[in-house]
């Protein structure tokens, strides 16, 4: 049943949309792990829409802010390390005083590809010109790049707010939220690429990716993969133990385990 209301919601257009919620501190730097936990616990059982969570997280007296991606990810990836590696920092490229590298301790890294998208066509593509009447092509043309100089028909304040987040030590603590699945931890790296601009010359459309970090050193960290370790190869000889419709539920929604 869980599976066939998956896909009737995914027919309907009801699909649910995924949040990134950015911790917010005082302190100039924030302990991830600890924001982690407390994470966990103020979600637990609590719906997945934007409100429930803004809500969780006021409830458990967490400082954050929380966005909706506009397009879900159409993929995610992880990676993990189990022995420090070399790491290249992405700030070496504006700072030549950053070392070249560093050893990266053990963590798993999220990477995930957010869409933003303000494009209005008749401000990108002037489909203005295409009307009847001359001095309503002037006014209308004129009209829209007035509202792009207002500051609509743009991803620019989304695209660098992310940024933004990523140089400022006390919000780089971030959880990307996505049905069942919470994923809380450092904001390492930000790529930002603008793929269309308005004929006003206003980035209209962006892509973002964002690899989230989760050190694997504290005793909070240690147990959650020991936990999922256990049950994923719990069962009868079968991983995870669970039968075909929850396995196709859980790869639709990318259910925690």
């Amino acid at each position: 049943m869980a599976l066939i209301n998956t896909l009737a919601n995914s027919a309907l257009g009801s699909v649910q949309k995924a949040l990134l919620i950015i911790h917010k501190s005082d302190a100039s730097q924030i302990d991830s792990s600890q924001v982690a936990v407390a994470t966990e616990n103020a979600l637990l059982g609590a719906a997945a829409g934007m409100t429930a969570t803004s809500a969780a997280m006021q409830g458990a007296g967490m400082n954050t802010s929380v966005m909706k991606v506009q397009y879900n990810p159409t993929s995610l990836s992880i990676q993990a390390n189990a022995e420090a590696i070399p790491f290249t920092y992405l700030q070496q490229n504006i700072d030549s005083g950053i070392p070249n590298q560093s050893p990266r301790p053990p963590m798993v890294v999220l990477s995930v590809e957010l869409i933003f998208d303000a494009m209005n066509p008749k401000d990108a593509f002037m489909a203005e010109k295409f009307s009847l009447s001359t001095g309503g092509i002037v006014s209308s043309v004129a009209g829209g790049i007035q509202t792009a100089k207002g500051g609509g028909y743009t991803v620019q304040p989304q695209t660098d707010g992310l940024i933004a987040a990523l140089m400022r030590p006390s919000t780089r603590v971030v959880t990307f939220r996505w049905a069942d699945m919470a994923f809380t931890g450092q904001l390492i790296e930000v790529q930002a690429e603008y793929t269309m601009f308005s004929v006003s010359g206003k980035p209209v459309r962006s892509k973002v990716r964002m690899n989230i970090a989760q050190q694997v050193e504290s005793d909070a960290d240690i147990q959650y993969w020991n936990k999922v370790l256990d049950t994923t190869f719990s069962g009868n000889g079968e991983a995870g133990g669970k039968d075909m419709g929850q396995k196709l539920g859980n790869l639709l929604n990318l259910g925690a385990f």
